[in-house]
């Protein structure tokens, strides 16, 4: 592929362009000046660029965790035939949450939807599993190690594994809490005081796929299930704690 800069091209009228485009927004001028294709106005997450993936070596809270320590969340959405959809969290000391592992993941099981087809179908790795209770305990302590209904809480913790319900919240207050996390001026530089609150390892593949495909309101798309695991987070508020802040204080009066 050999890439002409817009301004090389003798009747692209580039100089008036350029007038035209003074002051529009990023993605506008990106699109009409260099012809990079930009997201469509109807996705339900227009932050969500490349900008928000970063090598899965280079992520901090993994590559030196000693000194980048990390508050842990593991998201998990349930299902019965079909296989459990389960994302691991990380949040940095500067309120960062970075999204470091999924189950099931691109590399073992394959792609979650099919994109062959225009609305998207399952695809491989979503296939039923034939997976039991011990089954997801085993998978939830490799991904932890890595990097609901009340019944099947109350087994996970049977089996050793606490977890707790997310907040009942509808899904529109969901798709608000993630978008207020990726929310960030992409017109200025990434900064500590202008970035993303929610970032991606490039390892979460089925995650960053569904995300880019999902559509309020279809049940039946797959792309709802790694969405559904995002949205228990996002509403939940998570911050990173250091040890010093949850020691207990001591009593006293007067």
């Amino acid at each position: 592929v050999v890439y002409f800069h817009t301004a090389e091209n003798p009747f692209g009228g580039w100089s008036n362009m350029k007038a035209q485009l003074e002051g529009e927004k990023r993605d506008v001028i990106l699109c009409r000046a260099y012809g990079v294709p930009v997201k469509s106005s109807r996705t339900v997450f227009p932050n969500l660029t490349d900008q928000n993936v970063a090598r899965h070596e280079d992520i901090p809270i993994l590559k030196n965790p000693a000194d980048n320590p990390a508050t842990w969340v593991l998201s998990i959405d349930p299902a019965g035939a079909k296989p459990w959809t389960m994302v691991l969290f990380g949040i940095d000391a500067h309120q960062v949450a970075w999204a470091v592992g999924e189950f099931p993941d691109f590399d073992a099981f394959g792609p979650w939807m099919d994109l062959s087809k225009e609305k998207g179908r399952a695809g491989e790795a979503a296939q039923p599993n034939g997976y039991g209770i011990e089954d997801y305990v085993e998978a939830i302590r490799r991904i932890q190690k890595a990097e609901g209904s009340s019944n099947i809480i109350s087994d996970l913790n049977d089996a050793g594994v606490s977890v707790y319900a997310a907040e009942a919240l509808d899904v529109e207050t969901g798709i608000q809490a993630i978008n207020n996390l990726l929310s960030w001026d992409r017109d200025e530089e990434m900064s500590l005081t202008n970035k993303p609150r929610l970032m991606f390892s490039d390892r979460c593949q089925n995650l960053r796929a569904c995300l880019q495909e999902y559509a309020v309101g279809d049940a039946k798309h797959p792309a709802k299930d790694f969405a559904d695991c995002l949205r228990y987070f996002a509403v939940g508020n998570y911050e990173h704690y250091e040890a010093g802040d949850l020691a207990a204080s001591a009593t006293g009066g007067y």
